[in-house]
């Protein structure tokens, strides 16, 4: 009996998009008060394709199995800064002039 028995792997394909939006709002007060807030929103999808077929003459067998997986990634970062500034008067003078 003649068996022939051909397997082709196709080498695994991974595609990965990323998408990252930034929102960036500063107040400043007048009394040199700073307020910065900052958020980040970032999404990523994966998409990852593996296929395998087999092929065997003898039986008529065909087996094809194409395992797909998908991830989704969802990541939120939030920033809060605040920073106060004064500035001091580091000379001051006062002259008196007596006659």
């Amino acid at each position: 009996m003649h068996l022939l028995t051909h397997h082709y792997d196709l080498t695994p394909r991974k595609m990965t998009t990323k998408h990252t939006h930034t929102f960036t709002y500063t107040y400043t007060h007048m009394h040199n008060l700073s307020l910065s807030l900052s958020l980040s929103l970032s999404l990523s999808l994966s998409l990852s394709l593996s296929l395998s077929l087999s092929l065997s003459l003898s039986d008529a067998l065909y087996t094809f199995s194409p395992p797909l997986s998908l991830s989704l990634s969802l990541s939120l970062s939030l920033s809060l800064s605040l920073s106060h500034r004064q500035f001091i008067n580091i000379f001051h003078v006062v002259g008196r002039v007596n006659v």
